[in-house]
C-alpha cells in the first residue's frame, strides 16, 4: 500500500492518495456486511441475529467509547494532515520540517508506551479526561500564537495531537468499545476500526476546504472535540 500511495500522490497529488487510503477499508466494510447479510439469508438467520452492527451502535458501553473516537478524529485527522503544511508555510527549510515531524511522531511513540504502562492503573475515564485537558492546553497556545506569531500555534497542533500520542483518548475509547460481550468483540473491534478510518477520512475532506494556519481555526476544532469527548463520558 505504501508504494501504491505513493505513486497516486505522485501522479495525481496528496488528495487522491489520502482518498486510496480510505477508500478500500470502506469498500471492504460494506462488502463484509453485504457478503454476512447474504449468508444469512442462505441460512434462514433472524433479521434480529442479522443486525449485530447495528445493535452494537445501541449500546451504550459501545456506542460511548464510539463517540469519544469520533469527537477526537474530527480534530486529529485534519491538524495531522495539515501540520507539514503549516511548518512549510513558515518558510522552514526541508531539513527542520522533518525535524519537528520526526519529534513529534517520537512523542507518539512514547506517550502509548506510557499509556500501556498506565492503563492497567488508571481508569479509563480518568485518562480521557486527562486528554481533554491536553488539548485544552493545545487550544491555550494556539490563541497564544494569534499574539505572538504562527510557532506558537504550531506547538498547540503538536500538542492537542499528542492527546492521542499519549492515549489519552483513543486508547481508553478502543478499550472500552471491545468491553461489550464475548461473542460481540470481534464484531466491535472491526466495527471500531472501520469507523475511525471512515471518520478520519470524512473529516479531512470536510476541513480541507476551510482549514488554515490560524490559531482560531485550530481553536473551534478542538473545542469541538473536546466538546464531543465530553458527551461521550455522559452517555458510555
Amino acid at each position: 500500500m505504501p508504494f501504491i500511495v505513493g505513486a497516486i500522490a505522485s501522479a495525481a497529488g496528496w488528495r487522491w492518495a489520502l482518498l486510496a487510503l480510505v477508500a478500500p477499508i470502506f469498500l471492504v466494510g460494506v462488502w463484509i456486511e453485504v457478503e454476512r447479510t447474504v449468508r444469512g439469508d442462505k441460512h434462514d438467520v433472524s433479521p434480529v441475529d442479522r443486525s449485530g452492527w447495528c445493535a452494537l451502535l445501541q449500546e451504550p458501553r459501545f456506542s460511548g467509547p464510539v463517540l469519544a473516537m469520533v469527537g477526537f478524529q474530527m480534530v486529529f485527522a485534519p491538524l495531522a494532515v495539515r501540520l507539514p503544511f503549516m511548518l512549510t508555510g513558515q518558510a522552514s527549510s526541508v531539513f527542520s520540517v522533518g525535524l519537528v515531524l520526526s519529534l513529534a511522531n517520537m512523542a507518539v511513540a512514547v506517550g502509548l508506551a506510557i499509556t500501556g504502562w498506565l492503563v492497567p492503573r488508571v481508569s479509563s475515564r480518568a485518562l480521557t479526561k486527562t486528554g481533554m485537558v491536553i488539548m485544552g492546553l493545545g487550544c491555550v497556545l494556539a490563541l497564544v500564537g494569534e499574539v505572538h506569531g504562527p510557532p506558537w500555534t504550531v506547538v498547540g497542533v503538536i500538542v492537542v495531537l499528542s492527546a492521542f500520542g499519549f492515549g489519552f483518548v483513543m486508547v481508553p475509547a478502543m478499550a472500552d468499545a471491545l468491553n461489550v460481550e464475548a461473542a460481540d468483540r470481534t464484531s466491535a473491534a472491526a466495527l471500531f476500526g472501520f469507523l475511525q478510518a471512515v471518520c478520519s477520512g470524512t473529516a479531512v475532506a470536510m476541513t480541507g476546504m476551510v482549514i488554515s494556519d490560524h490559531g482560531v481555526v485550530v481553536v473551534a476544532l478542538t473545542l469541538v472535540a473536546i466538546a464531543t469527548v465530553w458527551i461521550s463520558q455522559r452517555t458510555g
